[in-house]
């Protein structure tokens, strides 16, 4: 199909405002290869429980009236139960091949009081690990700022980076300066 279909357009209750100047374009993550499944981030809001900088599910499908693509947009990272945003960082460590597994980064706490195998919990305001599997949200681990060449596009020349996702998604493999 020639169409084209804007994916960062807010749903109704969305507290959308005019693109600020300090805010940046969306950026996209991920694509399926059929297309049917965009991820990006936006440092918009799109939906009525997003904050800035958070990390959004497109799944596309044609309209069975019209033909015309449609967007279902999902906030993947809605704000947490303070009601902070989910400061999603940069680009995704890795994806499986089917985006069932997405891993990502962001500074804030998503998924509650549960710790990871360790017993280590999410910190506000560090670089937490996360995986999104199906609806779920995991948290990993915290990770070291100086880590942060795996998910800072400035800093992301494909020699840099160092993590990798299985085809599958169950392992990601990346280096960290934090044990």
């Amino acid at each position: 199909s020639d169409e084209t279909l804007r994916l960062d357009v807010a749903k109704p209750g969305a507290e959308q405002a005019a693109r600020e100047a300090e805010t940046q374009d969306p950026q996209f993550q991920a694509a399926s290869a059929d297309g049917s499944r965009v991820f990006f981030t936006d440092s918009q809001r799109l939906t009525e429980n997003s904050e800035r900088g958070d990390f959004y599910l497109c799944q596309i499908k044609a309209n069975a009236s019209t033909g015309a693509l449609e967007c279902t947009l999902t906030d993947l990272t809605p704000k947490n139960e303070a009601g902070e945003s989910a400061e999603v960082q940069g680009q995704l460590l890795g994806a499986s091949e089917d985006l069932e597994y997405v891993y990502f980064v962001a500074h804030s706490v998503l998924t509650g009081a549960e710790g990871n195998q360790s017993g280590q919990t999410a910190q506000p305001g560090q670089s937490n690990l996360y995986m999104i599997h199906g609806s779920a949200t995991r948290f990993i681990a915290t990770l070291s700022g100086e880590d942060s060449a795996d998910w800072n596009a400035a800093e992301n020349a494909p020699v840099s980076k160092v993590s990798r996702v299985s085809a599958d998604g169950r392992w990601l493999e990346f280096m960290s300066d934090r044990p």
